[in-house]
């Protein structure tokens, strides 16, 4: 298994390194972001097109129609957030930090791809720690980075005949909350594996490879890791780490 390296953060003294370093990664971050609302605007016509479908075949609901609206919403309005945190990356706009538990954001990210699993016909299979801690996290910023590897998994299936599979686990130790997925797709070739997370780093003609180098940033911003484990012919796991909430007297723990 490979672990990426991390970054160091710069100290307070050398805030204005650490402002140029940020400037400097503006061509990543926009190419990244780019991609992700991209991959927002895919998610509302895939809402709309299964939306159409059910009507024309009478399988849709009032109530389900009001479910539909809601998510088609819901995701127009991350694009948006999107946006601004694109706009406002140079301003070293601070995250936004609240108490999460990760299995409610594989949930919710399960959500935006399930018109990719059922197009490439990918079994999926959960396997949710019960009573899994809780990360102080940005929650749209690591939906970000669940929704990006899942669908990387699921276009890597799409390279294999059959038995197309894909896993998500999530775990905890005494200082980690981890997430971990694993495709049994065509796996990545061991002279390449570092440099997936590298910027603008693609193997696909799509590009859709490119938004890892920005799943990369958004973990190490939150203090976390990402681990890779790929064997070419024989599927990929990828996953990534975040410190636990660590509780304390204060109101906000």
């Amino acid at each position: 298994m490979i672990t990426i390296p991390q970054q160091l953060t710069p100290s307070t003294p050398e805030i204005d390194l650490e402002h140029a370093q940020r400037m400097s990664a503006l061509g990543e971050l926009a190419a990244g972001l780019a991609h992700e609302i991209q991959q927002r605007l895919t998610i509302i016509a895939n809402y709309a097109n299964g939306g159409v479908r059910r009507l024309e075949n009478g399988r849709l609901s009032t109530e389900q129609l009001r479910e539909l609206l809601h998510e088609i919403s819901s995701t127009a309005l991350q694009a948006n957030e999107i946006a601004s945190r694109a706009r406002n990356y140079s301003k070293k706009e601070a995250l936004e930090l609240t108490a999460l538990n990760l299995n409610d954001v594989v949930t919710d990210s399960l959500n935006y791809v399930e018109e990719q699993l059922d197009n490439h016909q990918v079994d999926l299979e959960l396997e949710l720690h019960p009573q899994l801690s809780e990360v102080f996290a940005d929650r749209t910023q690591i939906s970000q980075v669940v929704v990006n590897m899942l669908l990387n998994a699921v276009e890597a299936t799409a390279g294999i005949e059959s038995d197309r599979k894909l896993s998500i686990q999530t775990t905890h130790d005494d200082n980690f909350v981890n997430v971990v997925i694993e495709d049994s797709g065509c796996g990545i070739p061991a002279d390449i594996q570092l440099l997936i997370f590298e910027p603008f780093f693609t193997t696909k003609g799509s590009g859709l490879g490119i938004g890892l180098g920005l799943c990369r940033s958004i973990v190490e911003r939150h203090q976390g890791q990402i681990s890779l484990d790929s064997e070419e012919g024989k599927g990929t796991r990828i996953g990534f780490s975040l410190p636990l909430l660590v509780c304390s007297d204060s109101p906000h723990g």
